[in-house]
């Protein structure tokens, strides 16, 4: 091919021709099967028309909120051809304001957001970060505006990409973010107006930071475990009644228990986002009760009371609580029922291994770190040898019948019960 190319006896693409006529339009071009594969090859004629700021703004237009229903590869093509690998576009974009806040101007529109407006607008910021970072800044409400499309799951990782690039450019832009409030906003998103899509994305995003090592997400998690921003976090959990403000509220908390837990705070003393966390047992307790347990539902083992994610949640919110050893809480947690409601969950669910496990984790993590009396007491509130003697005489019902199984949670209780035995022959 390259022999025919230098002497010329190469055939002229469609492109060409049509770049050569006089009044085509940018949509002429758009139609062309060979565009991107032109594009990528350089086809100088065709970037040199690419490359003026009227195409650029033309090609903007496309990634609008209601892209146009006729002709819907116009937005992919204008995306792509955007993103191209060619460091002018991002130049000439860069170097007129009007491009650039044309670029990012999907933040000021109601949602849904065009997905090929965040992948353009990412693709070049990462090009070009500080500038990028310096106009953003300029924009009065930015992160208001930002996160009233936290529903959309680009902007979370829009999000995650901004503070990816000032780690590894240094260009301050997560100081900025936290000196705009930008942790209360999240966790305000928890409060019951908010879709189970906003929960969703705001809770993985914060717990994104949480467990990035990052020195610049460090200043976001100091803000997030402060005892009045983590207040009003468990307050929109507890006080919403949304199952998904609840599931993924209680995943962030459960992350920042696990990962700060541990630490030492000052003097040895419990750090303060573990004691809001005591204010807020009773309604935790009250959501995993058997009250709330909602109706029976039909399957294909018989009748159950379903568990829910959001119930589940709870439970190992109350397993990691136990694991990090914060003995203040051990009267409470008996007092309100906990353990009680964690085994009657437990018993009833002959197939949910993830709340066997839970469970038992939390049974063990109690009765070996703790006095025996608290042992005691648990084993007579939940009546729980009682319970797994039961449940050994209907498990064994079960596996006499004709094609008869053995329960999902008979392991969970044979280490629930080497465990007790350990246990006690230590304290003779």
């Amino acid at each position: 091919m390259t022999f025919w190319k230098t002497f010329g006896f190469h055939n002229v693409s469609a492109i060409d021709t049509l770049l050569e006529r006089e009044n085509f339009t940018l949509e002429d071009l758009l139609e062309e099967e060979e565009l991107l594969s032109e594009c990528k090859g350089q086809n100088q004629k065709l970037l040199d028309f690419i490359l003026q700021p009227e195409t650029l703004s033309h090609l903007m237009d496309y990634l609008s909120n209601t892209p146009p229903s006729d002709v819907p590869k116009y937005p992919y093509l204008a995306c792509e051809i955007l993103c191209l690998d060619v460091w002018d576009i991002c130049e000439v974009i860069y170097d007129r304001p009007e491009l650039l806040t044309k670029l990012w101007s999907f933040l000021d529109r109601d949602p849904p957001i065009n997905q090929y407006a965040v992948r353009a607008a990412s693709v070049l910021m990462q090009r070009k970060i500080s500038e990028s970072f310096n106009f953003l800044q300029t924009k009065e409400g930015f992160v208001e505006n930002f996160l009233s499309h936290i529903g959309d799951a680009a902007i979370t990782e829009l999000l995650m990409k901004f503070i990816s690039c000032d780690e590894a450019e240094g260009t301050g832009i997560v100081k900025w973010l936290a000196e705009q409030k930008l942790i209360v906003t999240l966790v305000n998103i928890f409060a019951p107006q908010s879709t189970p899509d906003e929960h969703e994305n705001v809770g993985q995003a914060l717990v994104d930071i949480i467990l990035s090592d990052t020195q610049g997400c460090q200043i976001l998690v100091e803000e997030l475990v402060s005892k009045d921003v983590f207040r009003t976090l468990l307050e929109h959990v507890t006080s919403s009644g949304s199952k998904s403000s609840i599931n993924w509220g209680l995943q962030v908390v459960i992350e920042v228990v696990k990962r700060e837990g541990g630490r030492v705070h000052g003097d040895n003393s419990v750090p303060e986002f573990i004691e809001v966390c005591g204010d807020f047992l009773k309604p935790l307790a009250n959501i995993i009760s058997p009250e709330s347990a909602g109706d029976r539902i039909n399957t294909s083992i018989g009748e159950v009371i379903p568990v829910g994610i959001h119930r589940l949640k709870v439970v190992e919110f109350f397993s990691v609580l136990l694991s990090q050893n914060y003995e203040m809480f051990d009267q409470l947690l008996l007092d309100l029922g906990v353990f009680s409601a964690c085994f009657a969950m437990f018993f009833t669910n002959f197939w949910n291994n993830f709340l066997h496990a839970l469970v038992t984790d939390m049974f063990c993590a109690f009765i070996v770190n703790r006095k025996p009396d608290l042992t005691l007491r648990l084993l007579n509130d939940t009546s729980l040898l009682d319970q797994i003697c039961e449940a050994v005489d209907e498990n064994d019902k079960s596996v006499g019948q004709p094609k008869g199984f053995s329960r999902g949670y008979m392991g969970f209780i044979v280490n629930m019960s080497n465990r007790l035995v350990e246990v006690g022959e230590r304290e003779e």
